[in-house]
């Protein structure tokens, strides 16, 4: 009896103890949860709030569900939901975009974009000092003055792209992307790294891979709250997959370093010996050291801080992530596009030839400013397949429109709702370039366009990306015709960094000039 009397009273001293947690808790979210009910959003159920939207949601399915969620209740540019206790608030319209993005003090991504974590720490997750010393090294790779080396580099890896495609790839339906991402790998290695990997040159190199399962594992884990607890994620089949695909990202990044160390090292030896730099020449004299802006001043700085080796190695893939794949999946979108939109294929073949005729010289920084036609073909493809959503975490209250967002929010930027809204776009589901014709431009307001962000965290290396897809598919293009057999209303796509094709990126590629004559084969 005594033993039952015990039980009774730790179970009413647990009860007790329970409740006054959770009044407390309740008390804390008192102003948060006030304020959420005053915001459109659908009903809700207690405790898992209106997960049960995303129950059974496939990862191809995640982008139509939130197209779904905002035409139903996101009639006023924003809507409100709750993933459990978390509150999230989607915002598409220009003006509350605009809010958000040029608010300083909006800067943190949250606690979603943790996940990133366990394969990058760089500017793309970090927040606070970390995020703005991030952001000043990668401000500094990215001046005006670097870009024409870069663009020497962009002209020498399309050129071994082109020279891979017409040994391998001629009149095959191949998933074009990649190829693609190696030659933008390589790139990205040598422009940030000063290191040369030839990876254009192995046909056994998994980056592709690890890169896009890991980033669809954690995209599907943001709405999934049961798999926010780590350890409990680390015991489930995705999460080992996840963790087996950062690991072998790191051992590449790790050899990109060790690659740039081992350049560093021979070339300071061969200072000393010969007492300077100039001297080139295949018997062995000194060869000139690439420039590497991010990643020596990275080094340094990993040396001043004492940092790990794991943490180093996450903020360094940040940037190869960040420089490699935003092009690639870009470069290889433009190819399926113009593939399937065979006018819009002849309008820049039509370009191309009227700035370089038959001439096989390397594409310059004047070239690019005069592809109008392939400027308005990139933006229109960036329009449609960009990123589809980035979150921000508020730290104070905001006011969107007559709303007041209370701090704590975790605010949802829906850039594929934005990008397909017909109060901006004259076709928004269509691929129509005229979209960006400068009359039009002129007519849509400055937010209605933000295939890289804006603001503080807006994308620092837009301009880089942007001049890298004109180098490449210029290059491609002067080369290549372009088939695709897929129709573009069927297309599905998938999120991950970027808005991604379901099934691979499948064109054939059909050679445009005479190797005798270097006639144009229209």
């Amino acid at each position: 009896m005594n033993l039952l009397l015990l039980w009774e009273w730790l179970a009413s001293v647990s009860a007790i103890t329970l409740l006054f947690y959770y009044a407390q808790y309740k008390l804390r979210r008192q102003h948060l949860e006030k304020l959420a009910a005053e915001l459109p959003g659908p009903k809700l159920l207690p405790f898992v709030g209106n997960l049960f939207y995303f129950f059974g949601v496939t990862h191809e399915g995640f982008i139509k569900r939130v197209a779904e969620l905002g035409k139903s209740f996101g009639s006023e540019g924003l809507a409100r939901i709750w993933l459990g206790h978390q509150l999230v608030v989607g915002v598409y319209k220009a003006d509350t975009l605009e809010a958000i993005l040029s608010n300083p003090k909006v800067i943190d991504k949250g606690y979603l974009f943790s996940f990133y974590k366990p394969r990058t720490t760089g500017s793309f997750a970090t927040t606070g000092d970390v995020w703005k010393m991030h952001r000043r090294f990668t401000n500094k790779m990215f001046q005006p003055n670097y870009m024409e080396r870069y663009i020497n580099i962009f002209n020498e890896q399309s050129k071994v792209l082109n020279q891979y495609i017409a040994e391998h790839l001629i009149n095959k339906a191949v998933d074009i992307s990649r190829p693609v991402m190696h030659c933008t790998l390589d790139t990205i290695c040598r422009t940030a790294f000063g290191a040369k990997m030839n990876l254009q040159d192995n046909e056994t190199f998994t980056f592709v891979d690890d890169l896009s399962i890991s980033s669809e594992i954690i995209v599907a884990r943001m709405y999934k709250p049961w798999f926010y607890f780590d350890p409990i994620f680390r015991l489930t089949p995705d999460g080992k997959e996840m963790y087996m695909r950062v690991k072998r990202l790191h051992e590449f990044t790790k050899a990109v370093v060790d690659t740039r160390r081992e350049a560093v090292e021979k070339f300071n030896s061969k200072l000393e010996e010969n007492g300077n730099i100039k001297g080139v020449d295949s018997a062995g004299c000194i060869e000139e050291l690439e420039p590497a802006p991010y990643l020596d001043v990275m080094i340094d700085y990993a040396k001043e801080e004492k940092l790990e080796e794991g943490v180093f190695l996450r903020e360094v893939l940040d940037v190869i992530i960040g420089g490699a794949d935003t092009s690639a999946i870009g470069d290889s979108y433009v190819l399926v596009l113009l593939g399937i939109h065979k006018e819009w294929q002849e309008k820049i073949h039509n370009e191309l030839d009227d700035i370089f005729g038959d001439c096989e010289r390397d594409v310059t920084m004047s070239d690019c400013n005069q592809m109008t036609q392939m400027d308005m073909v990139i933006k229109e493809t960036l329009r449609l397949y960009t990123a589809p959503h980035s979150l921000r975490l508020l730290t104070e209250d905001v006011q969107l429109g007559k709303y007041i967002v209370p701090a704590g929010t975790t605010i949802y930027l829906a850039m594929y709702l934005l990008h397909r809204d017909p109060l901006y776009w004259e076709r928004p589901l269509d691929f129509y370039p005229d979209h960006f014709l400068p009359e039009n431009v002129a007519k849509r307001p400055k937010f209605s366009y933000l295939p890289f962000s804006h603001g503080p965290r807006g994308c620092p290396g837009s301009r880089y990306g942007v001049l890298s897809m004109k180098v490449v598919l210029a290059n491609v293009l002067r080369k290549f015709k372009v088939e695709c057999d897929l129709d573009f209303k069927k297309m599905e796509h998938k999120p991950s960094l970027m808005l991604e094709l379901v099934g691979g990126y499948p064109v054939k590629l059909i050679p445009r000039r005479s190797s005798q004559h270097g006639s144009i084969n229209n």
